[in-house]
């Protein structure tokens, strides 16, 4: 069965980056590199005539940043910034990116960024919608590594951040999830197991195994199968009890 070949644009002012980007592209038989260009408006130009299935983008160009690009792609292009500037990792990640590789790119750093890329094509295959009830692609960030599509029920707590949410899920380290603010998840944990409490938490009451009410400001949450508890203020505590009460 001939394998799937997937089209990428390569975005950067300088030659020698692209052409050493496409050498080590070129190592991967799911990746076809279907135009190298030098400018965010080259690249608009790119787009009025191919929708690239992968775009590798250059942060800081002489004439525009990268990210002004962002709204000419199409829906079903994916993005991997690529850049010398590391201190942009959280601004590619709010906006959406795959992915976010620091110059010269890494072969086996890139080879990890193309297997998340498969898991979210594939995660969007598997259902007509984006995501439903049952379960749910999450693309954390890049120290985590993998995106991965979990199961909802299998949530124990989110947490949120400012612009990014916290989420604890059965079996998994703590994961960093950028672009799913705590409003996200509440449209998604539609189950009654399901408690937002306070300003920044969202709980699963079914998985809660223990409290301990350290002080009036503070609490500290257990759940099923994690030593470590959920530390909560005053006002989630306070909801938390009402909810208990009424229970």
């Amino acid at each position: 069965m001939p394998t799937t070949r997937y089209k990428a644009l390569l975005v950067d002012d300088e030659a020698g980056a692209s052409q050493r980007l496409a050498l080590l592209l070129s190592e991967h038989q799911i990746i076809t590199v279907a135009g190298s260009v030098r400018s965010v408006g080259e690249a608009r130009s790119f787009l009025e005539v191919q929708q690239p299935d992968l775009i590798f983008l250059d942060m800081e160009m002489p004439s525009q940043l990268g990210m002004e690009l962002l709204p000419d792609l199409p829906e079903k292009t994916q993005v991997v910034f690529v850049t010398a500037y590391a201190e942009y990792a959280v601004q590619a990640f709010e906006a959406g990116a795959l992915d976010y590789l620091v110059k010269p790119v890494d072969p086996e750093r890139l080879e990890r960024t193309l297997e998340r890329f498969l898991a979210r094509r594939d995660g969007r295959k598997r259902s007509s919608q984006p995501e439903n009830e049952e379960e749910v692609l999450l693309h954390s960030y890049p120290e985590n590594q993998e995106s991965q599509i979990i199961r909802l029920k299998s949530v124990h707590w989110i947490e949120g951040m400012q612009n990014y949410t916290r989420a604890k899920v059965k079996g998994q380290e703590t994961m960093v999830i950028f672009r799913r603010r705590l409003a996200d998840w509440e449209a998604l944990l539609t189950d009654e197991s399901f408690h937002r409490i306070g300003r920044s938490h969202i709980i699963n009451l079914s998985t809660l195994r223990r409290t301990k009410w350290i002080s009036r400001d503070v609490s500290e949450l257990f759940f099923e199968g994690i030593k470590e508890p959920l530390v909560v203020g005053r006002s989630a505590s306070t909801q938390l009890k009402a909810l208990l009460q009424n229970g």
